[in-house]
């Protein structure tokens, strides 16, 4: 970028030429006439003096415009070597003419090693051919050419670079090529990690045992379709995207799923929908639960709307029929024809069969059953709440003094109830048994002592001889 500089470097060196140039000339002014008269000799020599002023005002601009072409020559050469971005001129070969600092820091060498060394040797080697068909572009097209390739420093660490070369000429018309280096190391490493990262998010959408979708805002097309929306709704992806609602389902649900999509887009909120049936192509009609929300992109405005759908079909199913069998065990057991509850581990009432709740009433529910059946503040002596009883596994206890006075045989049987651990109590009236088991008793000891009085009297009657 230096050019040689034949200008005069000080005044004295422009009085010595100007001086040679004076002699020169002086053999000439010896023969001009000299018969000039006063008047003519004055006007000679005021033109001598104004061409004189000219020449040191003309002098003087000449220097300033030179300091200030110096200063601007400066500037550029500043701006050559500090640029942020490496500059070099190759010549038609492509070895390195002139460099900047910025290149030669990039390349880990002194600026002057780089001079006359051909770039490709500087160049990854597994991006060799890249260079050379950027290279081959450049020369086939001459229009600038861009390219991204692994640039090598000599301890052999690549980093990437993006090069941009120009056809130029030389002041001697020879071709040359001008070409900017921008390390670019950063950007392809976050190239890469936002590239990894959108794989990952590719991989967990497709993969998710979840619906997943995205629409445009405008129209509400498909743009993305995951493989459980294809399996749900029975319809291959390119069926799919570049379609909306309208296209897929009937009308009534099209215009409720497009009603919900502009809800969002205008609402800019969470749309939480817990139920809504869907026509698919092979599945029938399905129920989903479906979230949906609006995307916006670095400037605030909506891109997409995003909508994932659970299928929930199987699940109301279960549901449903989970509580049409509660509904039936509920229903039998309030209908025993004996008395039964059901209590806590804490010996709390959690439910009643309609028979005891004729001897107890509604309010027994949530009361210890020591409280509301024997009128106690404490559990029964033998209460079975006071060792653990396994689901399952039962055992059977006589009370009395429970209930009106009666006597039970109360048989417990551990289970799950409403998600809890509790027991069953069925509650057997054996009072009149065991009245009539009294009188048993007492009925078989009187005949016992009439058998016996009877024997006695006997022997009295009919003494042995």
């Amino acid at each position: 970028m230096t050019k040689r500089d034949d200008r005069p470097k000080d005044a004295g060196d422009l009085r010595h030429r100007a001086e040679e140039v004076a002699r020169e000339t002086a053999v000439q002014a010896t023969e001009a006439p000299t018969d000039f008269s006063p008047e003519e000799l004055l006007r000679t020599l005021h033109e001598l003096r104004v061409h004189q002023i000219e020449l040191e005002m003309q002098n003087e601009e000449l220097r300033r415009a030179q300091a200030e072409i110096d200063a601007v020559r400066a500037r550029y050469f500043d701006l050559y070597d500090l640029a942020p971005a490496g500059y070099c001129t190759l010549s038609k070969e492509g070895l390195i003419l002139e460099a900047n600092l910025t290149l030669a820091t990039l390349l880990g060498l002194a600026r002057a090693a780089l001079l006359k060394q051909p770039v490709s040797r500087f160049v990854f080697k597994e991006d060799q051919d890249i260079y050379y068909l950027h290279r081959r572009k450049l020369l086939e097209t001459g229009e600038s050419h861009d390219c991204d390739l692994r640039l090598v420093k000599p301890d052999g660490v690549p980093f990437w670079a993006h090069l941009n070369e120009t056809a130029a000429r030389a002041e001697d018309g020879a071709p040359l090529r001008l070409v900017m280096v921008t390390d670019i190391t950063e950007r392809k490493r976050r190239d890469v990690e936002l590239r990894e990262a959108k794989q990952l998010i590719d991989a967990v959408i497709e993969n998710i045992p979840l619906m997943v979708f995205l629409k445009e805002p405008r129209d509400l097309r498909f743009v993305v379709f995951n493989q459980a929306g294809e399996d749900l709704l029975g319809y291959e992806r390119k069926e799919l995207l570049g379609k909306n609602d309208l296209d897929l389902f009937p009308p009534e649900q099209a215009t409720f799923f497009t009603a919900k999509d502009r809800e969002v887009l205008a609402t800019d909120v969470l749309l939480d929908i817990p139920e809504e049936p869907i026509q698919t192509a092979k599945k029938g009609e399905r129920l989903l639960h479906t979230r949906k929300v609006s995307i916006k992109g670095a400037d605030g405005v909506t891109k997409y709307l995003l909508g994932i759908s659970e299928d929930i079909t199987e699940r109301r199913q279960a549901e449903r029929a989970l509580e049409e069998s509660r509904r039936f065990n509920e229903s039998m057991l309030r209908n025993i024809p004996f008395p039964m509850d059901i209590v806590d581990e804490d010996g709390r009432v959690l439910f009643l069969s309609d028979k005891l709740r004729e001897l107890v009433g509604d309010q027994t529910l949530g009361e210890h059953c020591w409280t509301r059946y024997r009128d106690d503040k404490h559990p029964c002596d033998n209460c079975p709440l006071k060792r653990e009883i396994a689901i399952g596994e039962t055992h059977v206890i006589e009370t009395s003094g429970v209930l009106g006075g009666r006597i039970f045989e109360n048989v417990h049987t551990g289970m799950v109830f409403e998600g809890k651990r509790a027991l069953l109590e069925v509650f057997i009236d054996v009072t009149e048994k065991k009245r009539l088991q009294t009188r048993v008793a007492q009925s078989d000891r009187l005949s016992t002592m009439g058998t016996l009085a009877a024997g006695v009297a006997h022997e009295i009657n009919n003494p042995l001889t």
